[in-house]
């Protein structure tokens, strides 16, 4: 994955990450 990948994908799922997994669920 290349880091514009990462950051788009980590700000689209930041919510749902944060409420229904932990913050290292890319």
């Amino acid at each position: 994955m290349d880091a514009l990948t990462f950051l788009k994908n980590l700000g689209d799922n930041s919510v749902d990450a944060i409420i229904t997994d932990p913050p290292y669920d890319f």
